[in-house]
């Protein structure tokens, strides 16, 4: 069977399953090794080759398949669209720009279904474990020196047990690798509503447009959805997260002199805790509407864990940020192995302890 229905679509290309049919490669078949637990993602050869690139690296740490989905290490070239069978191939908003043909096609394991599919009823989703697993996901990278720089409810997919991996990784980047042109391929339209990004990084997008700063800062204040979230569940005062990112400007000497790439090198560990302490908000939202959660045991015995986590995750000043390997701790009191005694993880959180001390 080949060229099944469209899964997913954005900006990156789209999601196909069964794969679309491809050109034939010297000494392999692809087209007729069709598997039906694959999906493949078109999208454009840039892009692939971060992603392959990265799913090199992670193929070779030990126990990355708990916490992430790879693209296998090997591609194709899509056929024409003359070529396929698929009536879903006029639904790919990324072909409208590019030729089918000229895209590249990865092949990736089926990995279940994104946030967006997932039933939300505390009956039978358990947020405090989701709050883990998601937090275990972003201990795995940052602990391994990787940067998701792309993570949101639609990255993260749900196996039959509800348990969430990361996938998507052409943003992705390893930040002692980091060179100005990597930059200049996620450097985006600064947003203020745009949930999941980190606050310094859209500074910094605005800052380049030459917005000037105050305007910055009383947008993400006002209109980003996870400080609005803050100040209704976890008490934060919008002033305070203001003026707290303010005095990151003034502190920051890469900022003030427009030095991007030493923003990235030195800060990233909190661009990926901001990113998933924004998901954690959203989905939270939806908890505390229903009665059944607000009044569970959990929620009483945990809530106030959570939102201290919360806190930290989204703290205005990148250098108070507590990254995915701090909050998973914190959350878990240390218990989590990613991060017990004797681990690269709990290595790590010591360091950053001794670094704000």
């Amino acid at each position: 069977m080949w060229g099944g229905r469209i899964l997913g679509k954005g900006t990156y290309g789209c999601i196909y399953q069964p794969i679309l049919k491809c050109r034939k490669k010297k000494g392999k078949n692809i087209e007729n090794s069709s598997d039906s637990k694959l999906v493949g993602k078109i999208t454009s050869k840039r892009d692939s080759q971060n992603e392959l690139a990265v799913a090199k690296i992670l193929s070779k740490i030990k126990g990355s398949s708990n916490y992430t989905i790879i693209s296998e290490l090997d591609s194709c070239t899509p056929r024409a669209k003359s070529r396929q069978d698929d009536k879903d191939i006029e639904r790919c908003d990324f072909l409208e720009n590019n030729k089918l043909q000229d895209s590249v096609q990865l092949l990736m394991p089926w990995g279940g279904y994104p946030l967006s599919r997932i039933n939300l009823d505390p009956h039978v989703f358990d947020f405090f474990r989701f709050s883990k697993e998601i937090l275990a996901c972003g201990a795995f990278l940052v602990t391994n020196n990787l940067c998701h720089f792309d993570i949101w409810g639609q990255n993260f997919l749900f196996d039959k047990h509800n348990k969430p991996k990361l996938i998507d990784f052409g943003f992705t980047f390893q930040p002692n690798k980091l060179i100005i042109d990597d930059l200049k391929e996620r450097w985006r339209i600064y947003s203020f509503d745009h949930d999941t990004e980190t606050p310094e990084v859209t500074l910094m997008l605005g800052t380049h447009d030459n917005v000037p700063l105050v305007n910055l800062i009383n947008g993400l204040e006002r209109e980003k959805p996870a400080v609005q979230r803050l100040v209704a569940f976890c008490e934060v005062n919008s002033a305070d997260w203001s003026n707290d990112l303010l005095k990151w400007t003034k502190m920051s000497k890469s900022f003030q002199q427009h030095d991007w790439l030493h923003c990235w090198k030195v800060y990233w560990p909190g661009f990926d805790a901001w990113s998933i302490g924004a998901v954690l908000l959203q989905v939270l939202e939806i908890e505390l509407s229903i009665p059944e959660f607000v009044n569970s045991a959990s929620w009483i015995s945990q809530g106030s864990k959570i939102k201290e986590v919360l806190k930290g995750l989204t703290r205005a000043n990148p250098i108070d940020r507590l990254d995915a390997a701090e909050a998973l701790s914190l959350l878990t009191n240390g218990y989590h192995p990613l991060i017990s005694v004797g681990s690269v993880g709990s290595d790590w959180v010591e360091e950053k302890k001794r670094m704000r001390s």
